[in-house]
Parts: structure tokens; C-alpha cells; sequence
């Protein structure tokens, strides 16, 4: 941690907050602050009151990595994050400057190594009551006799989603079956992921494949088939991309999408909270 990147980093915190404070309660708009590492445009780091939204170039699921990183952000908690590409989380708005400049010092220290590093940094203002183009917090499910057939919660809270992702036997490819099983805590975030390969359609052992799901529900027991509401998450296994992944728009006439992969036989799209899905 250096004095000098934190004295670099603190005044457009400070502007942030400051207009934060002073926004008539009706106000529609509240002020962003971008910062970048000087010479390394892929390296940023976003804050808007009560939350931080920065680059995340590490494939592993953020949250322990963080753990000590934000520990001193009261209430911090992962909202969303994408392996090689962003992570977002949200705290007490009542944090102080102090607090949330060393924060990003610590995740541009330990993301990107920069050493004797310096910042750039601007303010955009973002609209408050109209949504931004921008990836999901939360996505909603929504129970149903379809693909969401295994989606609810557990008595003790857990949330999860029972799933049969695959890869397509397409272009010579012999495809693969999986059955994967997602278990998130009462505020979306992934706790588990246990994914288990069936091999090819054509040799798949249907027997088998039910008596795993049927297994996952028995030990998920007592629980309750309904609504979830969970964060998009990637993971790699297998050599695939497995998760509900968050599809980053090509261009300005594109929309974010999060797809349940390998397969994209489910995908989400704004509103988010709607439960519904394209298939």
C-alpha cells in the first residue's frame, strides 16, 4: 500500500461521496468514479456509492481471494463476477473515504502487481432510476416443469439449481453429458459446484444420470421447489465452460445475456428479476 497512490486515489472518492451526500432525494442521477492504473487500461477499478466494480483477471471464484483484501468494507459481499473479466461487490454505504481508497489500492496491488504504480481517473454521472446497460446483480428463476424443474431452497437456506448442461455432438465433435449441481447461499452467491461427466450422448447411461439427480435431491433434503435468485458465475471443468456465464455484448445493438453453459439451452435477459428464460 503507498501513500502516494492513495492520496491519488482518495479525491474522486471524496467528490463521489460528496455528491452522494448532497443529492436532493429526487435527484435521478449520482456520480460514478473510474479509475485506471496509469499505462495499463485493462486495470480499473469503478465506484459508485455502496459499491465497487473493477477487473478481475484471475479464473478462481473471487470470494476467498477477497476475503482478506475487503475485510475492512463492512457488509461487503460478491454481487457478480465473470472469470479474465470483472467482479462486482456492494457494501455499507456509510463507509469512510479512507476505507474505500485502501480497498482499491489493495485490489490494484494484488490483482495486477503494479509496484510504484499511478492512476487515472474520472467522473461520469450514471442515471439512478433508469437501469444501465450492464450485467445482472442477480438473475431470477423461476420453478417450472421444464429446465428450471430442479431450481428452490433448502431448510437451511440454501439455494439451488439441478441442471444437465452438455456440449452438442456437432463438426465431428462426439458432444458430453454432464450432470451439475449448484448451491448458492441465501444471497446468490456460489457456494458449491459439483459437476460429474456422463460421456457422449450416444453411450450415456440414462439409468445412471437419473440415479445421480435423484441422489443430489435426496441429500438436499427436506426442500422446496420454487423461485431463486442467484448471481451468473463461470467456472472451468472438464475443459468447459460451465455456469450461468454472463455473454458480454459485441456491439452497440447487442444486449447482455447470461446463457446456462455448456449447452445455452437456457438464457436470461433483461429484467432481470422477471424468472423467465429463452431457450
Amino acid at each position: 500500500m503507498g501513500a502516494d497512490q492513495i492520496a491519488e486515489i482518495s479525491p474522486l472518492i471524496r467528490e463521489t461521496l460528496d455528491a452522494y451526500a448532497a443529492m436532493p432525494a429526487h435527484s435521478d442521477v449520482e456520480l460514478c468514479a473510474t479509475l485506471e492504473i496509469d499505462g495499463q487500461p485493462d486495470a480499473w477499478v469503478q465506484f459508485i456509492y455502496g459499491t465497487l466494480n473493477f477487473a478481475y483477471p484471475r479464473q478462481e471464484a473471487p470470494a476467498e481471494l477477497l476475503a482478506n483484501l475487503l475485510a475492512s468494507l463492512p457488509g461487503w459481499r460478491v454481487l457478480s463476477w465473470e472469470a479474465g473479466k470483472f467482479a462486482t461487490v456492494n457494501f455499507d454505504g456509510g463507509t469512510a473515504l479512507g476505507t474505500i481508497a485502501n480497498a482499491i489500492d489493495a485490489l490494484f496491488e494484488q490483482l495486477f502487481a503494479p509496484g510504484d504504480y499511478a492512476v487515472n481517473g474520472r467522473l461520469d454521472e450514471v442515471s439512478r432510476s433508469t437501469p444501465q446497460p450492464g450485467p445482472p446483480a442477480l438473475i431470477a428463476i423461476e420453478h417450472d416443469d421444464y429446465h428450471a424443474k430442479f431450481v428452490g431452497k433448502t431448510d437451511d437456506g440454501r439455494q439451488f439449481f439441478l441442471t444437465c448442461p452438455f456440449v452438442p455432438a456437432i463438426r465431428g465433435r462426439k458432444g458430453e453429458e454432464f450432470v451439475a449441481l449448484y448451491l448458492f447461499d441465501k444471497d446468490g452467491t456460489l457456494l458449491e459446484a459439483r459437476i460429474d461427466t456422463f460421456g457422449p450422448r450416444e453411450t450415456i447411461d440414462l439409468p445412471a444420470r437419473q440415479a445421480l439427480c435423484n441422489k443430489h435431491l435426496a441429500d438436499l433434503a427436506p426442500l422446496t421447489y420454487q423461485r431463486i435468485e442467484i448471481a451468473p458465475f463461470a467456472l472451468d471443468e472438464f475443459g468447459t465452460k460451465f455456469g450461468l456465464v454472463l455473454r458480454i455484448p459485441e456491439d452497440e445493438d447487442d444486449v447482455w445475456a447470461v446463457e446456462v453453459q455448456p449447452g445455452n439451452y437456457m438464457a436470461f435477459f433483461e429484467p432481470w428479476d422477471s424468472g423467465e428464460y429463452d431457450t
